[in-house]
């Protein structure tokens, strides 16, 4: 038996040794509570801190924050707000159709209706603040919309009715209405204008890092996002990867793209590194602008320091790489 479970088991016990009586039953079961969340705070206090609160301000505002997928509603409406539409307009229209239904329906199926809203909303909520959370959301409104359509317009939410109904309102419709409304949502929201690498030039398949598995293995200081793919194509090893648990190896690679080549050179020693990679194609144009003399903009400048030696990996590819002269 695990500690939650006793801890339930004598809780319980309790809440049916005391006198009989809905009143003496709450006090208890308050209590309990009251000491349990007590208890949690006091011994798992950081587990009500954000998961992102131990991660540097300077891998949040250089990585994180351009996160697409974590990137809150707020951020979307600022940035392309003609996207809105097709990840939040299906589980928002849900949620006013279910509260339709809600009302509609049977005093004893209210406390379905009541779960399934409060579910969705939660999602939603979490949505809001993180795009990603939409695809939950999106998976649950799906059945939760078909149950209230049929309650909200029984004789129009039926057979092929119903599918139709459906397709009207999914996320595709309104990924692809998204576009058509653009001027009217960039005269609404006034979008800031940002300039995003042609998916062609980044480096993001797998093939890109290819050409590396002919070096011997090593330790590499490559951009966060080749890293998975580093990890799983080559036996090389990597400082960065977009995890945001790995809060030293991605402030160590941001560091060193940001440092003068001076100080890059010492900081590659420290850390005993092989390898520098970056993408040829699509350097990060971030870090460019924040350090322009820094080591990322010299080498997508083509000019390689003394102790780098450049590799050649063929025309066709995509990254660059250097390796550490000893």
């Amino acid at each position: 038996m695990t500690f939650d479970q006793v801890v339930a088991f004598l809780i319980f016990s309790l809440v049916a040794a005391i006198t009989p009586g809905p009143s003496n039953v709450m006090i208890t079961a308050t209590g309990s509570a009251v000491a349990l969340i007590g208890a949690f705070i006091s011994l798992f206090g950081g587990c009500l801190a954000s998961p992102y609160a131990q991660l540097d301000p300077l891998v949040v505002s250089l990585w994180l924050d351009k996160v697409q997928e974590g990137i809150s509603l707020a951020t979307m409406l600022r940035l392309g707000p003609e996207e809105v539409l097709g990840f939040y307009a299906f589980p928002l229209i849900t949620l006013g159709i279910a509260a339709a239904a809600l009302i509609r329906s049977n005093p004893l199926d209210r406390f379905r209706w009541v779960l399934g809203i409060v579910a969705l909303a939660a999602l939603f909520g979490l949505s809001v603040w993180q795009m990603r959370g939409t695809g939950g959301a999106s998976l649950v409104a799906a059945p939760i919309f078909a149950a209230a359509a049929v309650v909200v317009w029984p004789s129009l939410a039926i057979g092929r009715n119903l599918v139709l109904w459906a397709f009207v309102v999914s996320p595709t419709a309104f990924a692809a209405l998204g576009p058509l409304a653009k001027p009217l949502t960039d005269l609404i929201f006034k979008p800031e204008l940002t300039v995003f690498e042609p998916d062609t030039s980044r480096c993001l398949s797998m093939s890109d890092i290819a050409s590396m598995r002919q070096l011997p293995k090593g330790r590499v200081m490559a951009p966060i996002d080749l890293g998975p793919a580093i990890l799983a194509e080559t036996n090389h090893d990597v400082f960065a990867a977009p995890y945001h648990r790995n809060n030293d190896g991605n402030l160590a690679m941001l560091k060193l793209m940001l440092a003068p080549p001076s100080v890059a050179h010492q900081m590659l020693s420290d850390r005993y590194v092989d390898y520098v990679v970056i993408c040829r194609t699509a350097p990060n144009r971030n870090i460019i602008e924040r350090a322009p003399d820094g080591l990322e903009a010299n080498l997508a400048r083509g000019e390689t320091p003394e102790f780098l030696e450049s590799i050649d990996l063929g025309p066709a590819a995509k990254i660059s790489a250097w390796r550490l002269r000893k």
